[in-house]
């Protein structure tokens, strides 16, 4: 239950990261700074890490699904924002040559992490 709440958590952090970065001037965005949200990132990947229940509970499997999950909601996002008109201050948009390369590099290394434990099993 904790790990759940631990990553829903997550996902609404970096969720806030993404709003805050092509929305500098909304309500969220005043109200939260970013270094906020990565202390808060930190914290809660600490604490998965510290506790051993939660630590214990993470399978190489929960662990790929984790990171599929998460990369495809940062890409959904991203794309979601890039085609409402607003642009990234970081230079993530939906069209940046970087933003492709980063999501193409992460394609690749989930597909080898589900082969490898695809082999292992």
């Amino acid at each position: 239950m904790l790990k759940i709440l631990l990553q829903a958590g997550f996902f609404i952090v970096v969720g806030i990261l993404v709003l805050n970065d092509f929305f500098p001037y909304t309500q969220v965005a005043e109200s939260i700074s970013n270094r906020t949200i990565i202390f808060i990132m930190a914290v809660l990947i600490i604490v998965s890490i510290a506790v051993p229940e939660i630590r214990r509970s993470f399978t190489p499997w929960t662990s790929f699904r984790f990171k599929l999950i998460l990369t495809i909601y940062i890409v959904a996002l991203i794309a979601g924002f890039t085609l409402m008109g607003a642009s990234s201050r970081a230079g993530f948009d939906l069209y940046s040559p970087l933003f492709i390369v980063l999501v193409l590099l992460q394609a690749f290394l989930l597909v080898n992490e589900y082969r490898r434990l695809k082999k292992q099993q």
